[in-house]
């Protein structure tokens, strides 16, 4: 197999100053596993680059490809896709297993961002049933305030149930005490006119 017959590689200087295990992998990739290469002598292989594979990475740490052609002979790049984000979690010595060469302190799974979101939901519905509880006790509590027969003091003080002693007094107690008659509203018939004969 030819090392990459029709790529060329860019890679952010970012790679090798700030990330240099990131670095590394791809570096690795690139060497050794020959990943994007074209076979020898494939029948659709060329014999110059027109493609170029752009790796950057930016302050989240994620890793963005972009995928260019080599428009003319001016050497100008048309994008062509595709476009892609990598975040890079763990990169392992092996395939699969291994040392752990590198581990992301900031990545969060899509499974612990779910149980946060339901555990704050979690916590509104449990504040929801404790002011439900709260308002069933209060209003169990005014019924027991009211269901409670409490001596009157003001009563007692200013001698509230005695009957008036004048007359003009028992007359405005009686006024008082008595209940309002709604008067009933006679419905009048509506004029309809003159009689037909």
């Amino acid at each position: 197999m030819s090392f990459l017959n029709f790529l060329l590689f860019s890679l952010s200087s970012r790679f090798s100053i700030e990330f240099p295990s990131i670095f590394l992998c791809i570096a690795t990739v690139f060497d050794k596993f020959q990943t994007f290469s074209t076979p020898n002598h494939h029948p659709r292989s060329q014999p110059f680059f027109d493609h170029v594979f752009s790796f950057s990475v930016t302050p989240d740490l994620k890793i963005w490809f972009r995928n260019f052609q080599i428009v003319d002979e001016t050497l100008q790049l048309q994008e062509i896709g595709p476009r892609f984000v990598l975040e890079t979690i763990r990169i392992f010595a092996g395939s699969f297993d291994g040392a752990v060469l590198y581990d992301n302190p900031d990545y969060e799974s899509p499974n612990a961002k779910r149980r946060a979101i339901k555990l704050a939901s979690k916590g509104k519905y449990i504040e929801k049933e404790l002011h439900k509880k709260a308002a069933i006790v209060k209003a169990q509590q005014i019924k027991e305030v009211i269901a409670e027969k409490v001596e009157d003091p003001v009563g007692e003080i200013f001698e509230v149930k005695e009957k008036p002693s004048t007359e003009e007094a028992q007359r405005i107690a009686a006024i008082i005490d008595k209940k309002k008659k709604k008067k009933k509203l006679v419905k009048k018939a509506k004029y309809t006119g003159p009689e037909s004969v």
